[in-house]
């Protein structure tokens, strides 16, 4: 019989089961919970009130078959809810897996992170998460002279960004202009999500 225990997910408490092996052997947070003499592990029970129940069901479709499926529309921010849990569970290779399926997304339809995208990684990860800096970098290499005309218009949407980011926006652009002016050559695209990766896996790929 495989053994598995119970996280109550939402608001709504939905309790979903989980396979014990699986789930410990990924994330750090569900192991400590089941090996440890804790409450949970005596009641194979775990409170996970702050999740969405889609997100935690996307997380469990990749625990079991390595593959991210979306549900939503916009791929960017359910990539970056998933980021969230996967730092919250302590379990890098969902959270690796959700920096990719950014990257993948922005190279195949040159397109990047959003205003709600934006707000999500800058009020729920620390400032020097991987995913801050992906996004900051799309931003920089990809949008570099719409984004100065958005961000310098009192107008526009620019002020529903949160103050950290644009500040940081403009301290990254300068240095990379002063970069660039001197190196003669722009990023692309794959060389974002590159740079990216050598921080996700450092030096050797996996």
């Amino acid at each position: 019989m495989v053994d598995r225990f119970i996280v109550c997910v939402g608001v709504e408490a939905k309790e979903i089961p989980v396979i014990t092996s699986i789930a410990t052997r990924s994330s750090k947070f569900f192991q400590a919970a089941m090996e440890h003499d804790w409450k949970e592990a005596h009641e194979k029970r775990i409170l996970l009130p702050e999740t969405r129940v889609d997100i935690f069901e996307g997380y469990l479709q990749w625990l079991y078959t390595g593959q991210i499926t979306f549900t939503r529309s916009n791929a960017f921010v359910e990539s970056i809810h998933f980021y969230v849990l996967g730092d919250f569970l302590d379990d890098f290779k969902f959270r690796n897996a959700s920096l990719e399926s950014i990257m993948a997304e922005a190279v195949e339809n040159e397109r990047i992170p959003g205003l709600l995208s934006v707000e999500l990684a800058w009020t729920r990860t620390p400032a020097d998460s991987l995913l801050r800096h992906l996004i900051m970098e799309m931003w920089i290499v990809w949008r570099v002279s719409n984004t100065l005309e958005v961000l310098l218009n009192p107008t526009c949407e620019a002020h529903q960004f949160p103050k950290e980011f644009v500040l940081q926006y403009f301290e990254r652009f300068m240095a990379l202009h002063a970069l660039e002016s001197k190196q003669g050559a722009k990023k692309s695209y794959k060389q974002v999500a590159e740079e990216v990766r050598t921080k996700m896996y450092g030096d050797a790929e996996t």
